[in-house]
């Protein structure tokens, strides 16, 4: 027994070294390290932080956006891939706590996203959360075991923290066509759209991440940037409801019902020129909505 348990140890040792020694050589890791580095020396007046998934990631043109708000302004962007409200509520609370000081911070999720119940990330978890608000996240948020112990091992681990990205990756490799058939046979259906319950979680939602960034004298706003989804068409007029009546600011520089189908990458993400159509909205709508 001694010899299968010193075996498991090595494994995972070994593991956890190969998976330390690959992703400092990934590009899109190395990314996010800047950007969290970026995020966190982030401070002074007219200092915007852009915080997201991948809509913000493939949607957002930091340079466009600074263009369009005026002088004096400063941008930065941190995009986590898959990440949701969950991730957000704790990783802001994490990029105060390690020093950021933002004037404003923009959370720009999908208006679906934002009122679904979806558990945190791996890379949030490793990259960008600090240990009090991983165990914030436990008392306050309540995941079962297996997912606090998850959370926990995400973020002392590179390994654990990769480890669902990586069984994706293999599975790319290995057959044929997997995006296509991923998306509709392996991901979880969304529960259908209901505007009483839709709103009540918004509007706690905004209120929490607003008070959040209060705290820290910080201006929050949640930037909805448009999908080609039927959820987010629906979710969005109840989105901007709740804003109104929580007083916290929502844009919505492209509505979901007026996207332009030329401006998109794969059907849900904006691509180059419509990354710069929505920037280009965006910076002039956030320097009306600040100069208020």
């Amino acid at each position: 027994m001694k010899r299968i348990l010193l075996l498991i140890a090595a494994a995972l040792a070994l593991c956890e070294l190969g998976a330390t020694w690959a992703t400092g050589r990934l590009k899109s890791r190395q990314s996010v390290r800047d950007d969290v580095r970026a995020a966190v020396a982030l401070g002074g007046p007219r200092s915007v932080l852009v915080v997201g998934n991948s809509l913000v990631l493939h949607g957002i043109d930091v340079p466009t956006v600074d263009r369009a708000m005026g002088t004096g302004y400063t941008a930065t962007k941190l995009a986590i891939v898959d990440s949701g409200y969950l991730d957000w509520l704790y990783g802001i609370m994490s990029l105060f706590d390690r020093g950021s000081q933002p004037d404003v911070v923009v959370l720009a999720i999908s208006p679906a996203q934002l009122v679904a119940d979806r558990p945190p990330t791996g890379t949030s978890a490793r990259m960008v959360w600090t240990a009090p608000n991983l165990v914030r996240y436990a008392l306050e948020s309540r995941p079962r075991l297996t997912s606090a112990s998850d959370r926990l091992f995400e973020h002392l681990s590179e390994f654990f923290a990769i480890r669902s990205r990586l069984r994706q990756d293999v599975r790319r490799l290995l057959v044929p066509g997997y995006e296509t058939m991923s998306r509709k046979y392996f991901l979880p259906g969304s529960e259908a759209p209901d505007t009483v319950r839709d709103q009540r979680i918004a509007e706690e939602r905004l209120r929490v991440l607003d008070s959040v960034c209060a705290r820290h004298n910080a201006r929050f706003v949640y930037l909805l940037i448009p999908t080609n989804t039927a959820e987010d068409r629906t979710v969005e007029r109840t989105l901007v409801t709740a804003g109104q009546h929580m007083g916290v600011s929502v844009l919505v520089p492209i509505s979901n019902q007026a996207l332009d189908a030329r401006w998109l990458l794969d059907g849900y993400h904006l691509n180059e020129a419509g990354a710069v159509a929505f920037s280009t909205r965006t910076g002039v709508a956030l320097s009306a909505e600040l100069a208020r």
